[in-house]
């Protein structure tokens, strides 16, 4: 089978496979592979937790950088100490 015209094949691996961008096989034959190979259907528990992580960490940091103006707006910085952990008879 000729190599499509529309989208080029990546370069091969060191043993010779084909990564397919659709999935997670490596073949060698890519062109036959992704005659029947299909997109991953998207799991929309995965993606919800996804966006929710996004947004937790934009407002985590939207936090900090507020947190940082009012600690430089008082001429203070903030110093975080590692936990320490010692084991102490009971």
């Amino acid at each position: 089978m000729e190599p499509s015209q529309s989208s080029p094949q990546p370069e091969p691996d060191e043993n010779g496979l084909h990564h397919c961008p659709r999935c997670t096989d490596a073949v060698l034959d890519l062109d036959k592979h992704l005659g029947w190979c299909e997109e991953p259907t998207p799991d929309p528990v995965a993606e919800a937790r996804r966006l929710i992580a996004l947004d937790e960490q934009a407002r985590m940091q939207a936090c900090a950088a507020e947190i940082e103006q009012v600690l430089a707006r008082h001429g203070m910085r903030l110093d975080v100490t590692p936990a320490q952990i010692s084991i102490a008879p009971a």
